[in-house]
């Protein structure tokens, strides 16, 4: 599972699945406007990302929280993210 993922009313924006995020962090608003600006100016026009491009999303989401948040072991504990299956 990644920590991007296609909106499910408009498959045309991608969101943060900030749910995997810990709660600490998934409520600092600021984070949320750091991420969604450096997604932006990466991604923006982007159409159909393959899933390349998907896993540097992801790994894009990872840089901005641990550059903001030097936690020892943030970045592990997010990138295990990747083990858990959806099995929706």
């Amino acid at each position: 599972m990644y920590l991007i993922h296609q909106g499910k009313e408009n498959p045309s924006l991608w969101e943060v699945a900030w749910m995997w995020v810990p709660h600490f962090l998934a409520q600092d608003k600021d984070l949320h406007l750091e991420v969604d600006r450096a997604l932006t100016e990466k991604w923006s026009g982007t159409k159909d990302p393959g899933a390349r491009e998907v896993r540097q999303m992801h790994d894009q989401v990872i840089e901005v929280i641990v550059e903001k948040y030097k936690i020892p072991g943030l970045g592990h504990y997010l990138s295990a993210i990747l083990e858990v299956q959806d099995n929706s």
